[in-house]
């Protein structure tokens, strides 16, 4: 079976959300303890980590959230072609020459460039025109994490060839309820694997970051992970909140979609993600005390609790190239110019409040 282009997912001209995810070649844990050789590779997800905020500083891409585990990576990113817009070309020029740079320092870090170096890529019109495309695009940034990373790895082991089995896979996000399902199965990645016992309990993932905002010593993610709840999206559309008081929202509530982050506060998402992770495993109930309160932040989103766990359980095989409600899975249809598209799980994160869609 041929896979779906790229390009009919991903499109570069509108602000999108997407889940991009790749493995390592043959599935092997080379970012892990490996069981057959018995070598703990574990600390090479910190690379992952580390590449990946040096180059949030340069792209135009939001990453709002990752999971990096043993022999796979998952990141939540939402591309800004409407920042790059704003930019001017030798900002443009600066930009790319940061992501890929002439000489680093020791450490790694990239070194800014020479002037001899931007003037030469300014005066290539044409090509500042295919810089401003790459700085705005998930592949470019996949690319550039992927690549760097398997140098460095087959480096260390004196290896040539792949490091990351294939091309990477990629979803849209189509709403406000894709985001909350794709974002809520990366952060759970580690409880499920049964890695760790508690949302904190991982190093490398998005969640674990956030939650240290919650204690006494701040964290500044601005540069870093997008910020868990926005005022406004992108385009100024209103957010309707999350109301965790309430057993339902209001009828006349008009669900709003496309949001690029979710409607909740960081309080509201931890308990969600508690909740849904003793469903899972009942044993975590002692650790987790705030789980009791997450079925209740769907409920305030208009979304059947119990339904959307269970999309949760069996992700992959719920939604294959589109994560959103059936409405939005229609019109993103539509826009692919195909009759439907493929995503079982599209009926767990319809609203209660919206009227069922054909299809």
């Amino acid at each position: 079976m041929s896979r779906t282009p790229r390009s009919e997912v991903f499109e570069p001209a509108e602000n999108g959300v997407y889940h991009v995810y790749n493995y390592v070649v043959r599935r092997c844990f080379l970012c892990g303890k490996d069981p057959v050789s018995g070598k703990d590779f574990s600390y090479r997800r910190k690379f992952i980590v580390e590449r990946l905020r040096q180059l949030a500083d340069f792209f135009a891409i939001d990453v709002m959230a990752h999971s990096i585990l043993s022999n796979h990576f998952h990141l939540v990113v939402r591309n800004r072609p409407d920042l790059v817009k704003s930019w001017d070309d030798r900002e443009v020029a600066r930009r790319w020459c940061m992501i890929c740079p002439e000489k680093r320092a020791p450490d790694l870090s990239p070194l800014p460039p020479t002037e001899a170096r931007l003037k030469a890529l300014l005066a290539d019109k044409q090509g500042l025109l295919e810089l401003r495309s790459r700085l705005s695009n998930p592949s470019w940034l996949m690319q550039q994490v992927c690549q760097y990373i398997a140098r460095r790895c087959n480096a260390e082991d004196n290896q040539r060839g792949r490091f990351f089995g294939d091309r990477f896979s990629m979803k849209r996000l189509l709403d406000e309820a894709g985001v909350l399902a794709c974002m809520a199965y990366v952060d759970l990645n580690p409880i499920n694997a049964g890695l760790c016992n508690t949302l904190e309990g991982y190093a490398e993932v998005s969640i674990g970051e956030r939650m240290r905002s919650l204690d006494d010593s701040p964290v500044d993610t601005a540069e870093w992970l997008a910020p868990l709840s926005l005022a406004s999206e992108t385009d100024r559309q209103p957010v309707r909140r999350a109301d965790s008081s309430r057993s339902s929202p209001p009828a006349e509530a008009a669900p709003v979609e496309r949001l690029g982050c979710l409607p909740m506060e960081l309080e509201q998402y931890v308990e969600l993600l508690q909740w849904l992770a003793v469903r899972k495993r009942p044993e975590l109930a002692a650790k987790l005390p705030r789980s009791k309160e997450g079925e209740r932040v769907l409920r305030g989103l208009g979304l059947d609790a119990a339904a959307f766990a269970t999309a949760l359980d069996h992700y992959e095989r719920q939604f294959f190239t589109v994560v959103g409600c059936p409405a939005s899975t229609k019109l993103e249809a539509k826009r692919r110019n195909r009759r439907w598209l493929q995503s079982p799980g599209r009926h767990a994160l319809r609203r209660r409040d919206t009227q069922p869609a054909a299809g």
